[in-house]
């Protein structure tokens, strides 16, 4: 199974909860750190090549967090992508939210956490570190991140961040009773014709009891269907 990984023979689906409503007014951005193309209705491609830098915080803790690549000191850049699906537009304890469905195309570290923050310009709930871009106020970014109170108060208030691990599809050859038993066939043709020798282990979780929660999510239109994602882990053509 290790060599799935390393082939990249691996398909993740994660759930997240990001403040304000993904798309419903704000245009597609482009420039030089971020490229976000808008490939079907309410679906997304997030592009940007990031790395890492050693940021102080007013409280005097160093740490390493991940930004774009023309950042002041940003080291190693790599490229990286995300498919974003905005499942609904909802609202969180009152305030303008979107459910997404995040399908990440390669595995930088916090890669999904800044795409969100700082490619969509919507940070995910609960997120205390990138909810803060930009980071340095004398910065060419622009302050467009910076929280509302309101905001910045639920956020403290959340026991975690709104980023669930939702699906881990992985293709195996095993062929073994103790492996094969927890096989679960691609339900898509063409992934059959693709992987025609190979089986898929699909392990999927329950999704947090947040979302029955009428009370703290209200759910105003629901744009996709979760289901209808089962089997897509990468990027049409």
């Amino acid at each position: 199974m290790g060599k799935a990984f390393v082939k990249r023979m691996v398909g993740k689906h994660y759930l997240a909860i990001v403040w304000g409503h993904v798309g419903k007014s704000e245009p597609c951005l482009n420039g030089p750190d971020c490229r976000v193309e808008c490939i079907g209705s309410h679906v997304y491609k997030v592009q940007m090549s990031i790395g890492i830098v050693s940021h102080k915080w007013p409280c005097g803790r160093e740490q390493k967090i991940v930004v774009p690549e023309s950042f002041p000191l940003c080291q190693s850049p790599r490229e990286s992508c995300t498919l974003v699906v905005v499942l609904e537009h909802a609202y969180l304890c009152g305030q303008p939210a979107s459910r997404l469905l995040l399908i990440p195309q390669t595995g930088r570290r916090h890669q999904l956490r800044v795409h969100c923050a700082i490619g969509l310009r919507h940070p995910i709930v609960g997120d205390l570190i990138y909810s803060q871009w930009p980071f340095i106020s004398t910065s060419s970014y622009s302050s467009h991140l910076s929280q509302d109170v309101r905001l910045s108060s639920i956020d403290h208030c959340l026991d975690r961040m709104m980023l669930h691990a939702y699906r881990l599809n992985i293709v195996v050859r095993s062929r073994r009773k103790q492996v094969t038993a927890h096989h679960l066939l691609r339900m898509d043709d063409d992934e059959d014709a693709r992987f025609p020798r190979h089986k898929t282990l699909d392990i999927v979780t329950d999704e947090p009891v947040f979302f029955r929660d009428q009370s703290v999510w209200k759910v105003e239109i629901t744009l996709h269907e979760l289901s209808a994602w089962k089997n897509v882990y990468c990027l049409p053509g």
